[in-house]
C-alpha cells in the first residue's frame, strides 16, 4: 500500500493505492501528471525508491525500462500507452507496486487490479477507488 496524505506545493493530497498493480482513469488535464511528478518527490524525500516514467520512456528499449525498475517499491507509468509492453508490466508486477495511467487497458492483460479516479479542485487533489478488476 502506498498512501500520501500531505501538503505538497501548496495542494492537499489525500492519495492511497492498496493493490500492486493499480489503474489511474481520467481526461487530460485532471491532474495526473501533477500527482505523479509530486508524489514521486514526496515518497523519494521519504526514503522510498520509487521511479516515474512519462511519454519519454517510449525513447528507451523495454530492457532499458526494466533495468531503471530494478530496485524500486514503487513504479509509476504515465501516459503508459506510448511504451508499456506486457513485458514491462509483468517485470514490474514482480517488484513492486505499479501505478499506470493510460487508456486502452484491455491491450495488456493486467488483471488483478484496482481502477481509481483522481479528483482536482482547487487546493485539495484526493484518489478515489472506483473498485477493482473481476
Amino acid at each position: 500500500m502506498i498512501s500520501v496524505n500531505a501538503k505538497i506545493s501548496g495542494v492537499t493530497f489525500d492519495v492511497q493505492v492498496d493493490d500492486n498493480v493499480n489503474i489511474l482513469t481520467g481526461y487530460s488535464g485532471t491532474g495526473k501528471t501533477f500527482m505523479f511528478k509530486a508524489i514521486t518527490e514526496y515518497l523519494k524525500a521519504n526514503g522510498m525508491k520509487c521511479i516515474y516514467f512519462n511519454n519519454t520512456a517510449m525513447n528507451f528499449s523495454e530492457t532499458a525500462i526494466k533495468d531503471a525498475c530494478k530496485g524500486k517499491e514503487l513504479i509509476i507509468f504515465d501516459n503508459a500507452d506510448l511504451y508499456l509492453t506486457q513485458g514491462i508490466l509483468d517485470y514490474a508486477r514482480t517488484i513492486g507496486i505499479v501505478i499506470i495511467s493510460m487508456k486502452l487497458i484491455f491491450n495488456l492483460k493486467i488483471k488483478p487490479y484496482s481502477i481509481y479516479k483522481i479528483s482536482y479542485t482547487g487546493d485539495k487533489l484526493v484518489l478515489t477507488s472506483r473498485g477493482k478488476s473481476a
